[in-house]
């Protein structure tokens, strides 16, 4: 990971895993959601993966308590 994405980005995780991104390092303009798909890794080797298949879907805009659609330019 480049060193500007990890200044923006940070995790925590004991029983809950917590992602915080932010928005300005994601390509998103004119983006309806924003797809996440999560790997946990120990030792080098994949441990979990989830969702098991896929991805969660995260709707954007204001209806859906998310970060407002930016217009594509």
């Amino acid at each position: 990971m480049p060193a500007y994405a990890r200044a923006r980005c940070g995790s925590g995780f004991d029983k809950i895993l917590e992602v915080a991104v932010q928005k300005e390092i994601l390509q998103m303009r004119g983006a309806q959601r924003l797809r996440v798909g999560v790997a946990l890794w120990q030792a080098g080797l994949p441990v979990d993966v989830l969702p098991a298949e896929g991805y969660l879907d995260v709707q954007l805009g204001e209806e859906s308590f998310a970060w407002p659609i930016e217009l594509a330019v």
